[in-house]
């Protein structure tokens, strides 16, 4: 599998959970995601967007902040990766 489309699919399902997590479950704005954060408004957004994805320390931070499991998100990735190397 090309490593840009994995990259990819890793980016799209942590931006997914992070904007889930911010708006449905806390009812955050970006704006108060980052005042709670200490991150970029702008590199909050790519990341939300699956066009950055995030270091590892962004990565616990948001997902403390936002109170997001890890397993989740590596339950969700490992299954799409799977998917995408049977295609």
């Amino acid at each position: 599998m090309d490593k840009s489309l994995e990259r990819k699919i890793i980016s799209e399902i942590i931006g997914k959970h992070i904007r889930l997590a911010r708006t449905v479950k806390h009812n955050l704005t970006l704006e108060n995601t980052t005042e709670l954060t200490d991150l970029d408004y702008n590199n909050l957004a790519k990341i939300e967007r699956g066009e950055q994805l995030p270091s590892v320390p962004t990565l616990v931070k948001l997902y403390e902040t936002l109170g997001i499991s890890f397993d989740e998100i590596f339950d969700e990735i490992i299954k799409a990766l799977a998917e995408m190397r049977k295609s």
